[in-house]
C-alpha cells in the first residue's frame, strides 16, 4: 500500500525535477468515469470499476454532481459517508486511495441550462460555487481523518485563475475542462502520485464525466512524456479538435470517441513520424473517422530509412461509410525495416475536414491507457 511522506496537499506544484528522477514507463491508467455519477453511484460501481482491475491506486474525484447537479445533489453527510466508504473499500483491498477537491466552475451557463432551479437550487444557497466551497471542505476533512492523500485541485485551480491571462481552465458549458485545465489537472494529480511511496504501477481513475472526459493523457505526459511517439504534421489542428501540446494524441491509446479521441485538420495533412532508430516494422494501422463533411478519399502511406527518400508503401483506398460516428482502420502490412514513415491523409472533394483518431504501430497499440 502506497504510504504518505506528508500529510499536506501537495496540488501547487509540480516537481519536476522528482518526476525526471522517477520511473513511470510502466505506469498504467484505466478511466471509471462516468457522466453524471455521484458518490451513491460511484459506491454502486466501485466493485465492478475498481476492484475488478486490481490496481494499486485509485484516484477518487467525485463532488461535481453531488454538490451542483440538482438531479444528483447528495447531502454533505451523505456525501461525506460515501468518501469515507470508498477510502475505507480501498484501503480494505491495499489500494491506495487519493481524493480530489473540485475546481471553480463559471456559473452562468449552468444556470442557463437549469433555469426551473435557478432561484431554489442555485441562488438561495449562495450560487454554485458557493455550494461547490460546502462540499470542498468534507473532502479535506475526510482525507485528513482517514491519512488519505489530497490532491487540491480547487486549490491549484484558483492560483491557475489568478492570473488575468491565463487559459480558460473550463470549457464554455463551464464546467468541464477545457485543455489547459485537464493539463493543470494532469500536473497535479502527477505531482501527488511522484511524491508517494512505493510508485504507483496500475491506477484507476474514478469519478464522474470530468474523470470520462479524460486527463490521463495529461497526466501520462507530466510523469512519462517519452512514452508517446514524436511526430510532426504538415498543417496544424483545427480548434474544434485539436491535439495536445506537444503532440501526442496519435499515440495515446484513445480512438473509440470521434469527440474526444480524434484530430481535427482543415485539410489534407501529411503526418511525420521518426522511429529514431531503424526497426523491423511488421504492421502500422491508421484509425480514422469518415462520414459526411469529414470523409476521406484516400490513405497514402510512406516508409523508408531516411527522410527525404521515403518511398510510396500502399494507397488504401477510403470507402464512404453511413455510420458517421463509428472508428474505422487502415491496415499497411511492411514487414520491413525503416525509420520513418509518413501518411498522408487526404480529404475528399466535398469535404471540410479530416478526422484521425490513432496510429498504432506493429499491430498492437503499445501506448494503450486500457488494461
Amino acid at each position: 500500500m502506497i504510504q504518505p511522506k506528508k500529510t499536506l496537499s501537495l496540488a501547487l506544484l509540480l516537481c519536476t525535477q522528482f518526476l525526471c528522477a522517477a520511473d513511470f514507463s510502466q505506469l498504467q491508467l484505466h478511466n471509471s468515469g462516468r457522466g453524471g455519477s455521484n458518490t451513491p453511484h460511484g459506491l454502486a460501481r466501485f466493485d465492478s470499476e475498481v476492484l475488478a482491475h486490481a490496481p494499486d491506486t485509485v484516484i477518487i474525484f467525485f463532488g461535481m454532481n453531488d454538490s451542483i447537479n440538482d438531479k444528483a445533489s447528495v447531502p454533505l453527510d451523505k456525501f461525506r459517508a460515501n468518501l469515507t466508504e470508498m477510502v475505507r473499500r480501498s484501503k480494505a483491498n491495499d489500494i491506495a486511495p487519493f481524493l480530489v477537491t473540485v475546481h471553480p466552475i463559471i456559473a452562468e451557463p449552468l444556470y442557463e441550462r437549469h433555469p426551473d432551479k435557478l432561484q431554489s437550487f442555485y441562488l438561495d444557497r449562495g450560487g454554485a460555487n458557493a455550494i461547490i466551497d460546502r462540499y470542498n471542505p468534507v473532502i479535506r476533512e475526510v482525507a485528513q481523518e482517514t491519512n488519505t492523500p489530497l490532491i487540491d485541485f480547487a486549490v491549484a485551480a484558483a492560483e491557475h485563475l489568478k492570473d488575468p491571462q491565463a487559459a480558460p481552465i473550463v470549457v464554455p458549458d463551464g464546467v468541464h475542462l477545457a485543455p489547459a485545465g485537464k493539463k493543470l489537472l494532469g500536473d497535479t494529480i502527477a505531482s501527488a502520485l511522484a511524491s508517494y511511496t512505493p510508485q504507483p504501477k496500475k491506477v484507476v481513475c474514478f469519478g464522474d464525466s470530468i474523470t470520462r472526459l479524460g486527463y490521463d493523457t495529461e497526466l501520462y505526459l507530466a510523469l512519462d512524456p517519452d512514452r508517446f511517439q514524436a511526430y510532426t504534421t504538415s498543417i496544424p489542428s483545427a480548434k474544434a479538435h485539436p491535439d495536445l501540446e506537444p503532440p501526442t494524441k496519435l499515440f495515446d491509446g484513445k480512438y473509440e470517441n470521434i469527440s474526444l479521441d480524434s484530430i481535427e485538420y482543415r485539410g489534407d495533412v501529411d503526418v511525420l513520424v521518426d522511429l529514431d532508430k531503424t526497426s523491423m516494422i511488421h504492421q502500422i494501422e491508421v484509425v480514422y473517422f469518415s462520414a459526411k463533411n469529414y470523409t476521406l478519399s484516400e490513405i497514402n502511406l510512406y516508409a523508408g530509412l531516411q527522410e527525404n527518400k521515403m518511398t510510396l508503401i500502399e494507397s488504401f483506398p477510403v470507402v464512404p461509410q453511413k455510420e458517421e460516428r463509428k472508428a474505422r482502420t487502415a491496415t499497411f502490412q511492411l514487414n520491413k525495416e525503416l525509420r520513418y514513415f509518413k501518411i498522408h491523409c487526404k480529404r475528399a472533394e466535398s469535404s471540410a475536414r479530416v478526422l484521425i483518431s490513432e496510429i498504432m504501430i506493429n499491430g498492437k497499440d503499445h501506448n494503450s491507457s486500457e488494461w
